[in-house]
């Protein structure tokens, strides 16, 4: 039994250590299955990062490729560009041997010396103005220096006479320390139209200084560049505001950069895009073909440290890109720039000084007089218009027909621009500085209501008949026929579009059409062909307009003159008759080519009024037939528009003015704001110019009428408004209360826009009251929308 029990306890030991190897290989198995799993895993892993990295090595590749491509196709095109400069280049120089071949064929024949024509682009700083054209359309070629042979040598050329040139410079009177220095030169600066007086001429320079900041507004013409500039004079300033700048002004900004001390930093140029654009063409590497490159300039731009000899930036531009931008000078003296742009002058703007209230006007209110007068001492020169507008109203009058009144649509906007500008001044009347003859301290107010009714006239002239002068100029010389033609035009008694077609959309010249009796087309020539503006415009004219409108061309040239005849045979293709012989100018036009110019203008205006008086004859016949004495249905359903009846009282200084408005709307919640329309011959208009105030008075239904019969009468120039009327003054505005009213609200204005034969006024309401909590608004029931 022992020993039975001995074999059954080992037996069961046995099972037991059986059982427990059985379930130690159970988990060996287990650990050999996971260890297998996760070294799948990891191969599987190791398998996709791998794929990864061969995905993105294959991406990197292709991107790669793709950039090589991109760098490929740009090499081509600039290897492109630069064949077609090249080609350029070579045909230019093939014109030039051709040019020497006929020269020396020709001087061979006249037993003269042939010299060959080289083109310079370059304009040195003391060449006189008028020896060279400073432009690419029409600088003449430039020979070579001549070494003069002893026995057979020639006669050299003339030199180019010396201009005569003095620059005079004060403190204007009233002005918070503004400097003027004024270039004079009493001889003919140029031949444009415009010195046609011969009086001389002044190019007005100003400076002012504030607390922390100086500008100097403008450059002199070339010609009083060094005697302005040099030795170091007058180009400390912080800023140069350069209200119109052409490439006949960039070597006066040259001697600026030139003579500014190496210790001042880079002057910051004002200008407007178009201005922007001229001097970007300056400093453009010259490359023999791309015009407007000024070597003087780009050396200057950039003139070297006098102490580490590296290239060191001398200016930076500053563009205005909207209205009433301004420029504080420290000392609560502050700049505020606006806008003119015209057809001529597409970069102008003007500048107002807060601290003096004056103008700066650039080219508005100018004229080409030098008036210098010699006493017993020295020379002197009439500053200002201490005469009135009598001493100057002939140059005034003058400068405006050749400038001014050929774009008189455009011109129009400028001068109410300016107007605002210069009223709002703490003066009693406003002070203008232009930028060419007499400062107007005395006259002003009479220059500007001249420009007023000579520019109505010219707008009125344009209404009747009127002939569009569509031109291109690269740099002036094409600009200067056209401004001759179109004066001949104004003589004529016939309004002028002047439109510059790089400036001018395609529906713009499309809706000339319209309205224009005839017109000119004139145009440089680039490259044997007539430039991209130029074309395009042509285009617009032989697809829009009638080809019984009278017609003419125009253009300057360098060598061949292209353009000019390409702009003839496409118009008369076109079936155009034209009003004068085509006008060809090589170089820069001289006395002879602009009075050409003059009187062909003047034929072209003579025909296109013969033309229109035959169809109003014509349309007199049409327009009796028809009947207005009935409403259409038009002017019935605009009459419907009802507005609550207002008077509207002014004042400015110690002239005060009011009229009766019922075209009143609220035009914004935040500020609170309104329009007003008024009329363009209301005498109050002239009190709503931006920066003006006025009082709504919203009338009282009920007692509406007697205000509306105080108002709706006939008054005599300079009477008082208010004499039928009960009023009191707002104490913060001044303008008068209606006592009777429902309401008032004090407004301030903005702006306006011109629609039609109104202004819309743009004020905000700066104050009001309710004057009576239970009356209610008069209203103003029309049967038709074609009268009050």
């Amino acid at each position: 039994e022992e020993e039975k029990a001995r074999i059954e306890a080992e037996l069961q030991a046995a099972e037991k250590l059986r059982a427990d190897e059985e379930a130690a290989a159970v988990k060996m198995a287990e650990a050999a299955r996971i260890a297998e799993e996760q070294k799948e895993k990891e191969a599987a892993a190791a398998e996709a990062k791998e794929t990864q990295e061969h995905e993105a090595e294959a991406e990197a590749k292709k991107s790669k490729r793709e950039e090589i491509e991109e760098i490929a196709a740009e090499t081509v095109k600039l290897e492109k560009a630069r064949a077609e400069k090249a080609a350029a280049k070579i045909a230019m120089a093939g014109h030039f041997a051709r040019m020497k071949k006929n020269e020396n064929e020709k001087a061979t024949r006249s037993g003269a010396v042939a010299e060959m024509r080289v083109y310079d682009y370059t304009i040195t700083g003391d060449e006189a103005p008028g020896s060279k054209e400073e432009n690419f359309e029409n600088k003449p070629p430039t020979p070579p220096s001549q070494t003069q042979s002893s026995g057979n040598s020639k006669e050299a050329s003339p030199e180019a006479p010396e201009v005569q040139t003095k620059v005079y410079e004060e403190t204007m009177p009233n002005s918070d320390n503004i400097q003027l220095f004024k270039c004079v030169t009493t001889q003919r600066l140029k031949f444009e139209v415009e010195y046609a007086l011969k009086r001389g001429t002044s190019d007005n320079v100003y400076s002012i200084e504030g607390t922390e900041k100086t500008a100097l507004i403008d450059v002199p013409d070339k010609a009083f560049a060094e005697n302005l500039f040099g030795k170091n004079k007058h180009s400390s300033s912080d800023f140069l505001i350069l209200q119109h700048i052409s490439p006949k002004r960039l070597d006066s900004i040259s001697a600026l950069l030139e003579n500014r001390s190496d210790k001042l930093p880079p002057i910051e140029i004002v200008v407007t895009n178009p201005g922007a654009r001229v001097i970007y063409d300056a400093l453009k590497p010259p490359d023999g073909v791309t015009p407007g490159s000024n070597e003087r300039l780009i050396a200057a731009w950039k003139r070297p440290s006098e102490l580490s000899g590296k290239p060191k930036l001398r200016a930076r531009l500053r563009i205005i890109r909207g209205s009433e931008e301004k420029l504080d000078l420290g000392g609560g003296r502050t700049l505020t720039f606006m806008p003119c742009s015209t057809p001529r002058w597409p970069d102008v703007f003007c500048t107002r000084d807060s601290k003096s209230g004056i103008v700066f006007t650039s080219k508005f209110y100018s004229a080409h007089t030098a008036n210098e007068q010699t006493d017993e001492n020295n020379n002197h020169v009439e500053t200002y218009d201490s005469g009135g507008l009598d001493s100057f109203q002939e140059d005034w009058r003058y400068f405006y027909d050749c400038m001014v009144a050929p774009m008189a649509t455009q011109a129009s906007t400028a001068l109410f621009k300016l107007k605002a500008l210069a009223y709002n001044s703490p003066y009693k009347q406003p002070r203008l500085a232009p930028c060419h003859g007499p400062v107007l301290l005395n006259s002003s107010p009479e220059l500007m209501r001249e420009y007023d009714e000579w520019t109505d006239k010219q707008l009125k002239q344009i209404n009747n008949v009127s002939v569009a002068v569509i031109y291109a100029s690269a740099y002036g010389n094409t600009s200067a026929m056209a401004q001759a033609i179109a004066r001949g035009i104004t003589k004529a008694g016939v309004g002028v579009e002047m439109v510059n077609c790089e400036l001018t959309s395609a529906d713009e010249i499309q809706e000339l059409a319209k309205t224009v009796g005839g017109f000119c087309l004139g145009s440089p020539t680039l490259g044997g062909h007539v430039p991209t503006p130029v074309t395009d415009a042509m285009g617009q004219i032989v697809k829009k307009y009638d080809t019984d409108k009278p017609a003419g061309v125009f253009g300057s040239f360098g060598w061949s003159g292209e353009a000019v005849d390409i702009m003839e045979t496409r118009l008369k293709n076109a079936g155009f008759n034209f009003a004068f012989d085509a006008i060809r100018c090589k170089f820069k036009p001289t006395e002879e080519i602009l009075q050409l110019c003059e009187e062909s203008g003047t034929d072209l205006a003579q025909l296109v009024l013969k033309k229109s008086k035959q169809m109003k004859k014509a349309e007199s016949k049409r327009v009796q037939a028809e009947t207005f004495a009935s409403v259409t249905e038009t002017e019935a359903a605009v009459g419907r528009i009802v507005g609550s009846l207002c008077a509207v009282t002014a004042k400015n200084g110690d002239a005060q003015s009011a009229m009766l408005a019922s075209w009143v709307s609220q035009a914004s919640f935040n500020p609170p704001s309104i329009t007003v329309a008024v009329a363009k011959d209301r005498a109050v208009e002239s009190f709503m110019l931006p920066g003006g105030n006025f009082n709504l008075n919203i009338l009282k239904l009920g007692n509406e009428k007697e205000t509306m019969k105080a108002l709706l009468k006939g008054f005599a120039p300079g009477e008082d408004r208010f004499g039928d009327m009960t009023v009191s003054y707002s104490e913060n505005n001044e303008c008068a209360i209606v006592t009777d009213a429902l309401a008032y609200c004090e407004c301030a204005v903005k702006s306006r826009m011109e629609c039609g034969d109104h202004w819309v006024v743009l004020a905000e309401v700066t104050g009001g009251k309710l004057l009576d909590e239970e009356g209610k608004s008069a209203m103003h029931h029309r049967k038709t929308g074609k009268s009050y």
